[in-house]
């Protein structure tokens, strides 16, 4: 249990950014987009660098972890942490994984999209 999985890697952007490509793409494909490889990233209030928002998109700079599955009842969970002003996120187990299981996490994930709510 407990144990490192992979870091969560992908492209980083601001928020105003991060809108921007979301915007243009729509505008392009008359469609809304699917989020499953975006993670919005919070620096921790008490950071010495300050508080932040930033979107990791890992649709096509990612890792094995932006592919793990989506559970309510996940055997892996998401560890947001800062080491000298820079930061991460590293997937570990929650517990013991039997060989074979598939690795999943709870994506806690928001969407404006009706279509994809359902």
């Amino acid at each position: 249990a407990f144990s490192f999985v992979e870091e969560y890697l992908g492209e980083l952007h601001l928020p105003w950014r991060w809108f921007e490509i979301q915007d243009a793409i729509k505008k392009i494909t008359n469609e809304e987009l699917p989020d499953f490889y975006n993670m919005c990233l919070e620096r921790p209030k008490d950071d010495p660098d300050g508080y932040d928002v930033l979107y990791i998109e890992a649709a096509f700079m990612g890792s094995f972890a932006s592919r793990m599955s989506h559970s309510c009842t996940p055997n892996c969970q998401a560890v947001v942490m800062s080491s000298g002003g820079k930061l991460t996120v590293a997937m570990y187990t929650l517990r013991q994984i039997a060989e074979g299981e598939e690795l999943t996490f709870d994506y806690s994930s928001v969407t404006e999209s009706e279509k994809e709510f359902k």
